[in-house]
């Protein structure tokens, strides 16, 4: 710990506050034999879905090889037209156009897209927990 800077060391000390309670609930997890379980929110990270995507992973990377380099930095043109969609019907009932829409590989560059676009220099963000404690 001591090899690490003053802005490391203030990084971990209190590091993922509700990581307790996350490992708990990631013990009991739901599952469609545990109906009782927990879903946990704190993490971002699905794995209720993993066996539905996987097979769709594998059909669009043979389907579209493209996908496994570069391309448009906002996200592939098809899937921002999908994810406007998805936010019509489900989000804010109105026409979302897929050019406003961005996709990111996670919410680390989410946020750092987002506090260049907003935020002048030496202004800051507020994240509501649960955050990634890197991001706060």
């Amino acid at each position: 710990m001591s090899t690490l800077s003053r802005r490391g060391r203030g990084m971990v000390k209190d590091i993922l506050p509700y990581f307790k309670e996350s490992m708990i609930a990631s013990s009991d997890a739901f599952s469609s034999e545990n109906s009782d379980g927990y879903v946990n929110f704190s993490i971002a990270e699905n794995r209720q879905c993993a066996a539905s995507l996987r097979q769709k992973l594998v059909d669009c990377a043979q389907e579209e090889p493209d996908h496994l380099f570069y391309d448009d930095m906002k996200g592939k043109e098809k899937f921002r037209s999908q994810i406007a969609g998805y936010l019509e019907r489900t989000v804010v009932g109105r026409k979302v156009d897929p050019s406003h829409v961005c996709a990111s590989s996670g919410v680390g560059a989410c946020l750092e897209m987002l506090s260049f676009a907003l935020c002048e220099d030496g202004e800051s963000m507020l994240i509501p927990a649960p955050y990634y404690t890197v991001s706060a």
